[in-house]
């Protein structure tokens, strides 16, 4: 069977409507890493057939990442690991632990310390839902940007204007600020940022900023390090939900 080119999208940080703007491109099975994006309404992104795969992006800046570890019997899914993801992150957690989605990494291990990755439930139902009415039901959802196994990395994604630098590591998750705020930000912080990866319109500035080596990357290319990893937020209610009879319908 030929491999089909899969359609991303990047969610938007305001909730759904008229001025709420997706990020766009398609993942061709030849050439993965080859991303044209574009930035478009709900009504100008691209129509789908019903065997298309849609992958939706969440953006860094939607996340938070917390590490637990997690106690044996609690089985891959259902209502008991939610819980007990609850029970561990309720006084870490800014908000009512019943407004946020959670989720894990396709491979953990009990007893073992994993990434929880967490983001508000209604704002990304409320994208799930308004995609679906257009046509375009999501099959899988990818952080933008994950921890790595090991070691770490830098991004500087963006511009000079509203991009950020994000921090992805193994032992501290993923941490980000905008480049104009960053003067708040204590110098230790960034004394590790040794070499960054950085698109066009950051790579003077991380040299003259950080005093970093700037790896040069195109625009947009760590959405493809997003659709290659293993992370799909798809869990617990949102799993449930793809299997509805209304899913499969929209399918």
């Amino acid at each position: 069977m030929t491999a089909m080119r899969t359609l991303l999208l990047q969610l938007p940080l305001s909730l759904p409507g008229p001025q709420a703007v997706y990020g766009q491109a398609w993942a061709e099975p030849t050439a993965p890493e080859r991303l044209s994006v574009r930035h478009a309404p709900l009504a100008l992104l691209p129509t789908v057939g019903a065997q298309t795969p849609v992958v939706a992006i969440v953006p860094a800046a939607a996340l938070s990442w917390h590490r637990v570890s997690l106690p044996a019997g609690l089985g891959r899914s259902g209502s008991r690991l939610q819980a007990a993801l609850v029970g561990l992150l309720e006084d870490r957690l800014l908000q009512d632990p019943a407004q946020l989605h959670l989720a894990l990494p396709t491979h953990w291990t009990s007893g073992e310390p994993t990434w929880v990755v967490a983001c508000d439930k209604a704002w990304l139902q409320a994208h799930l839902q308004t995609l679906d009415e257009a046509g375009l039901p999501v099959q899988r959802i990818v952080p933008e940007l994950a921890p790595p196994l090991q070691g770490q990395s830098w991004h500087a994604l963006g511009d000079d204007a509203s991009g950020w630098l994000w921090c992805c590591s193994a032992e501290h998750g993923v941490t980000g600020c905008p480049v104009a705020a960053l003067g708040h930000w204590p110098e230790a912080w960034l004394d590790s940022a040794a070499s960054v990866q950085a698109e066009p319109a950051l790579a003077a500035w991380v040299q003259t900023r950080l005093q970093a080596s700037a790896e040069l990357v195109d625009p947009d290319s760590h959405w493809h390090q997003a659709l290659a990893s293993d992370w799909n937020l798809a869990q617990f209610e949102l799993q449930s939900r793809r299997r509805a009879p209304g899913w499969r319908r929209l399918r």
